[in-house]
C-alpha cells in the first residue's frame, strides 16, 4: 500500500505564494511569525491510501509507517510535539522533546512520524503504543518535511 502525499504543482503554487506574500513556509503551507510570537500548530496535508501509486511525474509518494503522524514544533519558548490533530504531547514524548531541543535551530515545524521498530526494523503500531508510557528511548521521529521559517 501507499500513501498518496499530494501533487507536486499544487504544493510549488502554494510555496510561490508564500514566497510573493513575504511570508514563512513549513510543508506547502504558508505561515507567519511575527518577532515574540509562537509558532502555531498546522494542519497536516493527509495522504489518501490507494492500492497502487498513479502514473506519471507529477505525484510525490511517502512511505506508510505504522505510528503517529505528529509535527514537532520549536520557537523562542521551547519545544512542543503535537498529535495530527492538535494536541500538545510533549510530555508524553519527553525524550523526543530533549531531542528535539538539540538541533540547534531557532525555530522550525517538522512533519513526521513517531514510530518505534520491531526486530525486523520495521515500524509497529502495538509495541509503539507500549514504548510511549514504558520505553521512551525506543521512539524515533521520522521526519517527512520540514523547515525552518
Amino acid at each position: 500500500m501507499f500513501r498518496l502525499a499530494f501533487q507536486q504543482e499544487l504544493t510549488e503554487r502554494k510555496r510561490l505564494s508564500a514566497i510573493e506574500s513575504n511570508s514563512s513556509f513549513a510543508w506547502g503551507v504558508p505561515m507567519s511569525k511575527r518577532a515574540g510570537d509562537r509558532l502555531e500548530f498546522i494542519e497536516p496535508l493527509l495522504p489518501t491510501l490507494v492500492e497502487k501509486p498513479p502514473e506519471g511525474g507529477d505525484w510525490i509518494h511517502e512511505v506508510k509507517f505504522d505510528g503517529y503522524r505528529s509535527q514537532i514544533v520549536i520557537d523562542d519558548e521551547g519545544v512542543r510535539i503535537f498529535t495530527r490533530r492538535g494536541l500538545d504531547w510533549k510530555a508524553k514524548y519527553r525524550d523526543l522533546t530533549a531531542a528535539a531541543k538539540l538541533l540547534g535551530v531557532e525555530s522550525a515545524i517538522i512533519d513526521g512520524e513517531i514510530i518505534v521498530l520491531n526486530e525486523a526494523g520495521l515500524s509497529d503500531f502495538r509495541a509503539l503504543r507500549s514504548a510511549i508510557t514504558r520505553r521512551q528511548h525506543d521512539l524515533y521521529f521520522v521526519a517527512f518535511d520540514g523547515r525552518e521559517p
